[in-house]
């Protein structure tokens, strides 16, 4: 499916992934998605930046044992690395710093995807 292939995409081009598990009526995921928008731009060539819709995508909701929106994810290297669980963008920052820190920037990557029911990744 596309988030594997993307958490595949995480295992080869030696940058972390960050996913956002949320959902569309979820009030703090919609406060935080501005801020997560904005760490994904400065990130540019540093991190991936995924969002996962829970409603819609059960089953990797249910892998990584995701039972509240938002949450955080961040992968490095193909593997879970941290978790975070709450809506307080100061807090994500700091996970997303801690792990971008020192990484070396691909200016050709992208770095925004959105995986939809369809199993489709179209980059925002």
């Amino acid at each position: 499916n596309a988030f594997d292939v993307a958490l595949n995409t995480n295992l080869t081009n030696r940058m972390p992934m960050f996913v956002d598990f949320y959902a569309d009526w979820c009030g703090p995921c919609k406060r935080l998605y501005p801020h997560y928008e904005a760490f994904a731009k400065d990130q540019v060539g540093k991190a991936m930046f995924v969002k996962v819709n829970i409603d819609r995508l059960e089953g990797i909701t249910q892998r990584y044992g995701v039972s509240s929106v938002p949450t955080l994810l961040a992968f490095h290297g193909g593997r879970l690395a941290k978790q975070y669980v709450g809506d307080n963008h100061a807090d994500w920052w700091r996970v997303i710093t801690t792990m971008t820190t020192r990484q070396e920037v691909l200016p050709d990557a992208t770095n925004v995807i959105k995986i939809d029911e369809n199993a489709h990744i179209p980059v925002l």
